[in-house]
């Protein structure tokens, strides 16, 4: 029997992010405990903008009914 699996590293390269020291991400990030400091909170907003979900705008229900019959299978199926 041919077992084709991959087998994964044992060992990995890079550390896993959760085992690096706190101090390391904050370092990389420009931060500290207490957070950003007003002028770094600036800079990345006008950099990024704001951290806003969009509205997420539905198709109509004709649209969502017609998007299932989008393959001719279905269709040739269907009659």
């Amino acid at each position: 029997m041919n077992n084709s699996r991959v087998k994964a590293k044992s060992k990995p390269d890079d550390p896993a992010w959760w085992l690096n020291p706190l101090t390391e991400p904050q370092v990389k990030l420009a931060a500290n405990a207490a957070g950003l400091s007003c002028t770094v909170a600036r800079l990345r907003l006008s950099k990024f903008g704001s951290n806003l979900f969009r509205d997420h705008q539905e198709q109509p229900l004709f649209l969502q009914f017609f998007a299932r019959f989008k393959l001719t299978m279905v269709l040739l199926k269907a009659r």
